[in-house]
């Protein structure tokens, strides 16, 4: 009987790193600052827009785009089957495998979207708005754009590209925000926002396709193609998780409109979002370059935790500081970015970004599920632990908003031990590696923070005299304690010979060739 003839080769490369751990090392500290630079553009671009938009629309105009959230959230989660992450894992990928991965997510991705547009009715009926079936149904439409585009986005990580990612992540969002800006100026409401979604989102697919320079082709019975399962194991698990997760963190949101109304909501959604920003400013893009650069040394485990431990300090000395500033500087915050009729989103803020600072170890977990492959564990915590947010949300919402976001931290506080334990569980990583890299920023943020409670009777008054001043304390507190703890001249060594080993490069083209 004749053989079939033999697969070709790889149209994916396993690594384009370079020969060996430094091509590794360096590859991978130049992604990541190219992201750090990358979400510092966009987060001057974000808050320009946000003072902006923040006085052009109201509270209901955000709370009704928050209702669609309800939605959009669980489609974001679900829309590519986690598919394009399982190609930025995978160390080899079939060019076979590669194609059937990119159809199968755009019909995933549309049917899922058609099936969120058809749900904007349900989503009217029970807000009792009816202006959300057109809003739902369009952004339904800007998600599908988004999820056309992922595998190739996924591939240009895969191949370590993040200056390139950069460059289109910055242009996007430009784009995106002033659209935004100019369609509220014209009094569209709560379509503003959606107008800035749909064009950030066609901008980031059309970049990516140019960029990647990846056709993907139809084969006949690309549905049963063998490495498609494999990467749909991986998948299917980290999509299943983020639904999971989804389900729970909005449900204190979906209480919070249904008892209080869309203004409530536009208060409790903005502030939710600008307690995450500053990690998801630093965590969300760094995402991929994690997976990707962790991927490839997964096996040898000394290497692996040592690369954690580099990894996860320098990003924690960012995010943990500025979490724990906007804690206790809520209210000079608030009235700075979005202005004197936000004045009920303070300690919204305040408890939310109290449990970001959590969070962000429940974002290190997550690099270490999905870098180690452990999907599956991934899932099965998230069925755990999710029913205790839905209860804290319950719970919390009969004091209305501020109770909603009581509820919130104080789940994510008793949930973060046995996070990290799950996590750590059949990793190579050890609880003292993660130690070793957050004692320092966890020490320096909150004695900062007290520094600035306690000196608030003689700060200078005004908004901006006191925010300056707060940030001037916070920060001279924060560094010399970072400096004047034990080790503190290694870790600050550490963290710059990282920016020693970034080389110069030639830029990648945003068009092949």
């Amino acid at each position: 009987m004749p053989q079939p003839p033999p697969d070709p080769p790889t149209d994916l490369p396993p690594s384009p790193v370079g020969a060996g751990r430094d091509g590794l090392g360096r590859r991978s500290v130049r992604s990541g600052f190219a992201r750090f630079a990358e979400q510092a553009t966009v987060l001057v671009l974000s808050v320009g827009s946000t003072a902006v938009l923040a006085r052009l629309l109201t509270p209901e105009d955000f709370g009704l785009v928050a209702m669609v959230g309800v939605l959009s959230g669980v489609v974001v989660s679900f829309k590519d089957f986690g598919l394009p992450m399982a190609l930025v894992h995978r160390e080899s990928v079939r060019p076979e495998a590669a194609d059937a991965l990119y159809w199968l997510t755009a019909g995933l991705s549309g049917g899922v979207c058609l099936a969120m547009a058809a749900g904007g009715s349900a989503l009217a009926l029970l807000f009792g708005e009816p202006r959300l079936v057109g809003l739902t149904a369009a952004t339904a439409g800007a998600l599908w754009i988004l999820a056309l585009g992922a595998p190739q986005e996924a591939r240009l990580m895969r191949e370590m590209r993040f200056g390139t990612l950069s460059r289109i992540g910055v242009g996007a969002a430009a784009l995106g925000m002033a659209v935004g800006v100019v369609a509220a100026w014209r009094g569209l409401g709560p379509w503003a926002l959606v107008v800035q979604l749909l064009a950030t989102n066609t901008a980031l697919t059309a970049m990516h396709w140019i960029a990647s320079g990846w056709r993907p082709v139809w084969r006949p019975r690309t549905w049963r193609h063998s490495g498609l399962r494999a990467l749909a194991g991986y998948g299917g698990s980290y999509s299943g998780f983020s639904v999971v997760e989804h389900f729970g963190r909005r449900m204190d949101r979906v209480l919070v409109g249904v008892v209080g109304g869309t203004a409530a909501l536009g208060l409790y959604d903005n502030a939710f979002r600008w307690s995450l920003f500053p990690l998801q400013q630093v965590f969300t893009p760094l995402l991929g370059v994690a997976v990707s650069g962790l991927s490839r040394i997964r096996h040898d485990a000394p290497v692996f935790r040592a690369y954690v431990r580099r990894s996860v300090l320098p990003v924690l000395a960012a995010t943990l500081p500025a979490l724990a500033f906007v804690t206790v500087t809520a209210e000079p915050v608030v009235r700075v970015l979005l202005g004197d009729q936000w004045l009920g989103a303070i300690p919204l803020l305040q408890w939310m970004a109290a449990a970001a600072f959590l969070r962000c170890f429940s974002k290190v977990a997550q690099w270490l599920f999905l870098a180690e492959g452990r999907t599956r564990l991934q899932l099965r915590w998230g069925l755990l632990s999710t029913p205790l947010f839905v209860v804290a949300a319950v719970v919390g919402v009969q004091w209305g908003a501020v109770g909603a976001a009581a509820g919130f931290f104080a789940a994510t506080a008793a949930l973060l031990g046995p996070e990290m334990a799950v996590a750590l569980h059949g990793s190579t990583v050890r609880a003292r590696d993660l130690v070793r890299a957050a004692w320092r920023p966890v020490v320096g943020s909150v004695a900062a923070g007290v520094a600035v409670v306690l000196a608030g009777p003689w700060l200078p008054g005004g908004v901006f005299g006191t925010l300056t001043a707060s940030a001037a304390l916070f920060g001279g507190v924060y560094a010399a304690l970072w400096v004047g703890l034990p080790g503190g001249v290694e870790a600050t060594r550490d963290v710059l010979s990282l920016v020693r080993t970034i080389r110069p490069v030639t830029p990648s083209p945003v068009a092949p060739g």
